[in-house]
Formats: structure tokens, sequence, C-alpha cells
């Protein structure tokens, strides 16, 4: 580069050695703002364009080869810029003293207790991003630190107390994976191991201060520490689950490549439909087996506990019993139909996933595992236009609530700052009585949504349309597993998640009063014997939410056990109710006219299971409904169980006008009823449940209160 003779004199005027120009210690360690200067010495400041740094000797001019002083060096950057020849001449900037600590923040912390931490505060767990230890965010210190000034490292608040119990949440997530470095190596001073599972990231859903809020008795309770090691020891617990989906993907391909399929399509119908019901009872054997046992998985998305091992068990039998009523009904309204059996399978999954499911956005993607098939079987009846137009009705009852379902997770979720029930509830607990406005209309959005999937009033006007227009194996399938999807889902998140100061005994005493009474009111106009039930369906919702309204373990205990008795009860009805539509071709009441005379087996049937609904002593329903409104006496609810008292007598009128048409009215013609064995089967099963629990219902009930008991834990 040709450099101009002016600029030639300016370097050779200035050579000299210039050691320790730049790295230089002072006081305060200010960083210089602007270019070195020309004609100006600027007092303790350091030289250069860099930082000051320590000391560091350099080697003097001769030794240095000589780089003429009008290039900067390679990490200075530019000094002289185009067509300028002088250094600018800056004023002096003021001090610029850094924010730290300094002599005056130095203050006694006191003498140091035996087995704690002995600084401004208890020891706390903390979160460590990368390995670099520090506060989530600005203010989160912790509980017990009271100056509020500089706060440096030393303070060692973030290292948990070696006497110290770990958090459950810490432990349930430390047997999601196995440890990739040693122990030694990943624990503190004294403390316990720190979780590596994520990477080092924040726990997902949990924030800092839970850990040191949450109530040290839900450790108590766990009894140690969780020791699950490894993916495979989590993924046990999920093994009900996994048969199920398993089950669903074999039946999808044994169908493709089933021999002859293309030719005789009838074959591949039975044997799909015996997949299913072998992967659903291997499952039923996998959940015995895990019964009894508390799991967290996956930092708490997922919970299996006593509750869900109920709701699993009770919706592997709906599976099972709707898949044996559909064998002898689906080839009259459908050729192909190992899709249909499919389609059962995976919304049983679906079910099964709700019932386990601890996470507001699992549990919409267990909403829509559940409801989405659904949507397909109401409309599977292809040739008849009814099972179309119910099918569009449910699609858009799906749409509205998953809409107000998923908005109202999301404003919890955008409010709290967490998706997990447990971290919700840590949450609503901390702030005690005062509720922020958000966080009141989510949960009135979640309360919509669980209504909607219930069929509680007034959000029940798609139920009957639904019913009378899908097959009637369908019918009885969504009559009792959509139903219970949605009380597991309520159960779920009102127990764990949201506790908050709401007269719950009024709001759900509200919703029972108002459904049973519409449903009865409504199912005594109906000549439909699918209408009926639907009403039915309604006024049946409104005595579970009777046991449901005092928010005790005894009042769940008995609505769990109300579930086991109208799923036995509706199942046995409604399997007479697929023979009858299937050999008849009518679902009219009038048509079921002396089918006492015709198939007597059938009418006992039908007879037992409706007097069951209706609450006759000796049989499953009268139990249900006198510890249901036993509970809830004890609860101060008097004027909700006067309401169920007269609604139950109101049932028993169009309960008993189809036992009277079935034994005293005359037939209309001789139409032969023939029962299918598989259908037989289904409704045998049924029935002697519905006995059985009316009679010895003490097994049950041991088995219902240790499942509530659970979610009280």
């Amino acid at each position: 580069m040709d450099v101009p003779d002016r600029v030639r004199r300016l370097a050779d005027a200035d050579r000299g050695d210039r050691s320790c120009q730049r790295r230089l210690w002072r006081l305060l360690r200010d960083e210089p703002v602007r270019p070195e200067v020309r004609h100006r010495l600027l007092q303790r400041q350091p030289h250069g364009l860099c930082a000051a740094g320590p000391s560091r000797r350099e080697r003097v001019r001769s030794f240095r080869r000589g780089v003429p002083d009008v290039r900067p060096r390679h990490h200075d950057g530019a000094v002289l810029h185009a067509r300028r020849l002088r250094l600018r001449v800056l004023a002096h900037e003021t001090d610029r003293r850094d924010l730290g600590a300094d002599e005056a923040d130095a203050v006694g912390r006191g003498r140091v207790r035996r087995g704690q931490c002995g600084q401004h505060g208890p020891a706390f767990d903390e979160r460590v991003r990368g390995r670099a230890p520090g506060l989530c965010r600005p203010g989160e210190h912790s509980a017990g630190a009271r100056r509020r000034g500089v706060r440096r490292r030393g303070d060692h608040g973030g290292v948990p107390a070696a006497a110290a119990r770990p958090d459950p949440a810490r432990r349930a997530f430390r047997g999601h994976r196995a440890h990739r470095r040693p122990v030694a190596d990943r624990a503190g001073a004294g403390g316990h191991p720190l979780p590596d599972d994520h990477g080092g990231r924040a726990l997902p859903g949990l924030h800092a201060r839970h850990y040191h809020e949450r109530s040290r008795a839900a450790a108590d309770e766990a009894g140690g520490r969780v020791t699950v090691g490894d993916q495979f020891g989590t993924y046990t617990h999920l093994l009900p689950e996994i048969v199920v989906a398993v089950t669903g993907v074999v039946i999808l391909v044994a169908d493709v490549l089933w021999p002859g399929r293309a030719t005789e399509p009838a074959r591949s119908k039975p044997a799909a439909a015996y997949l299913g019901v072998a992967g659903l009872l291997l499952a039923g054997v996998a959940t015995v087996v895990l019964a009894g046992t508390e799991r967290t998985l996956f930092a708490g998305v997922v919970q299996v506990d006593g509750l869900s091992t109920f709701f699993r068990l009770l919706f592997i039998g709906i599976g099972v019993l709707v898949l044996l009523l559909s064998v002898d009904s689906v080839p009259t309204f459908s050729k192909w139909s190992a899709e249909y059996y499919l389609l059962v399978v995976w919304c049983t999954l679906g079910h099964m996933v709700l019932a386990s499911s601890a996470e507001l956005f699992t549990i919409f993607v267990a909403l829509q595992l559940s409801s989405i098939p659904l949507i397909v079987l109401i409309g599977y009846a292809k040739r008849d236009p009814r099972s179309g137009e119910a099918s569009l009705k449910y699609l858009l009852l799906v749409l509205v609530s998953t809409a107000v379902l998923l908005y109202g997770m999301t404003l919890i979720y955008g409010a709290l700052g967490t998706s997990t029930l447990v971290g919700i509830g840590a949450e609503l607990a901390a702030e005690g009585n005062a509720i922020q406005p958000v966080v009141a209309l989510g949960i009135v959005l979640l309360l919509t949504g669980f209504a909607f999937k219930v069929t509680a009033a007034p959000f029940h006007f798609w139920v009957p349309d639904a019913y009378d227009g899908a097959p009637a194996p369908v019918t009885a399938f969504l009559s009792v597993g959509s139903k219970f999807a949605g009380f597991a889902l309520a159960l779920r998140i009102i127990v764990t998640g949201v506790h908050v100061p709401l007269d719950w005994a009024m709001i759900f005493g509200a919703m029972a009063a108002l459904s049973m009474t519409w449903g009865n009111l409504g199912a005594l106009m109906q000549t439909n014997m699918k209408r009926m039930l639907a009403y039915s369906g309604i006024a049946q919702a409104g005595y579970l939410l009777v046991g449901l309204a005092p928010m005790t373990k005894e009042g769940v205990g008995a609505v769990l056990f109300y579930a086991v008795a109208y799923t036995a009860a509706n199942l046995a009805a409604f399997s007479v109710v697929v023979i009858c539509s299937r050999a008849i071709g009518s679902d009219r009441i009038e048509d079921y006219a002396g089918l006492s005379r015709r198939a007597p087996l059938l009418a006992l049937s039908l007879a037992v299971a409706l007097l069951s609904l209706g609450g006759l002593p000796l049989l499953a329903g009268f139990m249900a409904k006198f510890y249901i409104f036993l509970y809830a006496a004890r609860a101060g609810l008097a004027w909700l169980v006067a309401v169920g008292v007269i609604n139950s007598v109101i049932s028993l009128y169009y309960y008993l006008r189809v036992v009277w048409v079935m034994y005293v009215r005359e037939p209309a013609g001789e139409t032969r009823v023939p029962v299918g064995a598989r259908t037989a089967v289904a409704m045998s099963i049924a029935l002697a449940a519905t006995v059985a629990l009316g009679v010895l219902p003490e097994w049950a009930l041991r088995a219902t209160d240790q499942a509530a008991a659970a979610l009280f834990r």
C-alpha cells in the first residue's frame, strides 16, 4: 500500500516501545467507549481500543518486525477512516461504574447452622440451564431471602440441603431416562443429584418456585425415590395402551393381506373382530398385572394410578362387549367391516389415554383420538340418510366442544405458565382466594367442554339425533364409552388441577337437577326406543353429577360404582335393541309388542336392564343410586337428593311402559327374532353383571373406593 509522506512522518514520529499499552488493571475496570485519540493523554484510562485486562509484558518495537503505526492491529479494527488523516479528539467520558457488589454490600451472614446452608436463606431446588446455575428469571429468590440487594453466586442459595428429600416431580422425572454420567459427577456438594434428562434444560411445565413451594407431604406419601431406571421401565406402565395400539395396526394389516379379501370380504369380518377382542383382553391382563402401582411418567404428562387402572378396565370391557355386539349386525349395513372394528379399537385407545392424561395438551390429543373414530362410526351406515345426518351433527358438536376446551386450556396455560395438572394445582393453591379472571374464564370453558362430553343439560341437544341415526352397536358404544371418558377427564382435572374457591356443590348440583329433570321429561314423550334411551342417558348423567357435587372421596367412589352399574345395564338393554333392530327392522316401541311370546329370553333381559336403570331393588341400578344419594345427603345436599328421588320415580313410568308393551300387548305379527351367538354372549355378560352388582356389591365398592382414594392422595 502506498502511504503518503505526511502519514509516513506521522508513523515515524511515534516509534518506540509500547509494552503493556493495552493490558492494564484499574480499580474500576472501565471499558473505553471511543477510539484511541491523538494529541491528548487520557489520564487513568487504558491505552488502546479494547477493554483493560491483566498486565502482560510485550516485546519492544525492535523485535516486532516493524508494523507501521498507521495500520491497526488485527484485533483493534480500523481507526483511520477513508480520506481522514487525523484521529478524532474526544472529551473524557464519565466514569461508568458497574453495578456489582462492592465493600458496602458485604454484610454478616451469621453463624452456620449444622446441616444447613450457611448463606442468606434456606437451600432450595433450582433450575439449571446448560450446567450454568442461575436464576430462572429476575426476582425468583428463595423463600427465606429477606435482603433485597445484590445477590452473588457465593450465596449458595441454589444447592439442595443434604437432609432434604427430593421433590416428587424431580424423582418422577429422574426415572424417565437413565443418567448419562455417574451420579457422583452430577451431584452437588452434599446434595442430591440434579436431573440431566433433558440435556440441562428446565423441566417442562414446572417453575423453579414450585420446587420449594410444593408441600413435602407429597414426597412422604410417595415413599422414597422412584427407581424405574430406564425407558423400558417407564413404557412398561403404558403396556395396556401399547397393546391396544398394536392390536389396531394388526387388524389393519391383516385386513389388507387377508387371502381372498376382494372376492369373499365376509370372511375377514369376524376374524377382525376376534383379533380386536383378543387384543383388548390381553390389554386387560396387562392392566391387572400392573394394578397397584402409581407412577408419574414423562414429567407429569401421564399419571398411572388407581383411577386410570379403573377406567382402563372399564373401557376395555366396553370395547369387548361392543365388538361382540357388532359381529352379527355390521354385515347388515356395511360390506367391508374390518375398518369398523379398527375404529372401535382405536376409539377405546383414546378413552384409555384420556383416563391417564395429566397434562392439558395431552388431554386434547386424547380427546381427538377418542372423538374422530366416533364421527366415522356414527356415519358408517352409508345407505341410511339418518346415519349421515347424525354423523354431521356429532362432527359439529366435536368441533364446538374442542374449540371451547382448547380455548380454556390456552387461557389457563397462558395465565399460569404450566400445562401439567399438578403444576396448575400448585399455582392456584399459591394464589389462594385471589383467582385471576383469565383463569376463571378458562375453568368455565373447561366445564362447558366437559358438559358437552358427558351429555349433561343444557349441552345435550345433539344426543337424541345422534343416538337415533347411528347404527345400534355404535349407539351402545356412544352411550357409555364417550360419557365415561368425559367423567374421567372431569375427575382428573377438577380434583387434581383446579383448586379454586368455587361452590362446586352448587355448580354440579344445578347441572345435575337440570339434567335429571330434562332427561326424564323428554323420555316420557318418546315412541322410539333409541331416542328414549338417549334421554334416559341425559338423566343418568344427572345422577352421576349428584355424586360428583360433594367433591369427597366417598362421593367419587359412588360415581365410579354407578359407572359400572350403568354400563352393565345399558349394554344389556342395547343388546336387545341391536337384536330387534336387525330382526324387525324398526326401533319403535310399539314394534316390541308381544316380544315375551316371540323371544322370552330377550324380553326378560330387556325388562331386567330397564328396571335396573329405573332403580328397583336387588339390581345394580338400585345400589348405585342408593350410595349416590347417601353420600350427597351426608354432604348436606338434601335438596338435591329429593330432586333425584322424584326423578327416579318419574323414570319408572317410561321404563315400565316398555315392559307392559312386551308382556301385555298382543304382537302385531309373528316375526321371528333370531339371536346371534356373539350377541347372546355379550348380552349374557352384561345381564349377569347387572344382577351380581345388585346382589353382591361389596367387591365392586371396595375396588371403586380404592380408585377414588388414589385421586385424593
